[in-house]
């Protein structure tokens, strides 16, 4: 009972996070560098945990079976991951739509669509919002907001609207898989020790709130009838799956074979996470700041200092 009150607890903390920015982030766009840092120090905090607290179950694995149920776990904590990762793939254009798209810039350069390619979300969970735009059944989301009919300073807020388009409710299931998922981390977390699941909960927040920006800025413009309830279910999933982790672990917690398998598969979606998410997102522009950069260093220092401050 006291494992759950205390992942109930630390996966609080993301969805409080996330529903924060779902709720004030309505036509809120964070600048691309300070994003970037932060998903720098929320990287090296994860990597920092996952070495400390997670890798250990892995490495003292002994005999056939804990070896075995460590590889499995481990690859079924990837494919788990890349199966969620193509729930909402990026909206790459072929070889054609390049074409014709140089030849419309041409004539007519492209204006501010309202959400760049390039900003402070963008990626993987960007992607999910043309992607629920394209399922609406109106149309692309390009088809809705062309380009000759939005200007720099023509907030998106107006033309969702005037166009009165359907929920975004494709967006709003791929983001309570997503918070469940990350949820489920926290709980099983709670396994490995207070400080592995309190630097994980803390590193989470900072992803979740750039995907509470990203639900914002689908829904903005929607009725607050609509909007507002919506914006408590990725919250709620985040709780709910640290509360299923949690009892997933405590079961287990007899078995020493199963919760090997648990952690390793732990440690393989929280390295996804890092390396497919949190870094490829922030270096989306293809550039970088020193400082910026230099971020990953502090987070994964912090997380020592956090570790030497929470009970073991």
């Amino acid at each position: 009972m006291i494992q759950l009150v205390e992942a109930i607890v630390l996966g609080f903390i993301p969805a409080f996070f996330m529903l924060f920015c779902t709720l004030v982030g309505l036509g809120t766009e964070v600048p691309h560098d300070i994003a970037g840092a932060l998903q720098h120090f929320a990287a090296g905090i994860l990597i920092c945990s996952i070495g400390i607290e997670l890798l250990p179950a892995m490495k003292n694995a002994s005999g056939v079976s804990e070896v075995f149920a460590s590889g499995v776990g481990f690859f079924s904590g990837v494919a788990l991951m890349i199966v969620v990762g193509n729930l909402c793939p990026e909206l790459e254009e072929d070889e054609d739509e390049e074409a014709e798209k140089k030849k419309e810039e041409a004539v007519d350069p492209p204006k501010d669509r309202g959400i760049p390619r390039n900003n402070s979300i963008a990626g993987r969970k960007t992607s999910m919002l043309s992607m629920a735009y394209n399922r609406s059944g109106s149309g692309s989301f390009e088809n809705q907001f062309p380009i000759s009919n939005i200007s720099e300073e023509t907030p998106l807020v107006d033309n969702v609207t005037s166009q009165n388009k359907p929920f975004p409710t494709a967006l709003l299931v791929t983001v309570c898989v997503d918070s469940i998922l990350d949820g489920l981390l926290i709980g099983i977390s709670t396994a490995a020790g207070p400080s592995a699941a309190t630097m994980l909960s803390l590193s989470l927040s900072v992803e979740m709130s750039f995907l509470g920006l990203t639900l914002a800025t689908a829904m903005a413009g929607y009725p607050s009838k609509s909007s507002v309830p919506a914006s408590f279910l990725g919250p709620a999933f985040i709780i709910t799956g640290a509360s299923i982790g949690s009892l997933i672990s405590s079961a287990l917690s007899s078995n020493p074979t199963a919760l090997i398998g648990m952690l390793s598969f732990g440690v393989a979606a929280l390295l996804f996470m890092v390396a497919e998410e949190l870094l490829l997102q922030a270096h989306e522009n293809g550039k970088h700041v020193w400082w910026v950069d230099v971020q990953l260093y502090v987070g994964f220092f912090v997380s020592i200092l956090l570790g030497k401050l929470v009970p073991e």
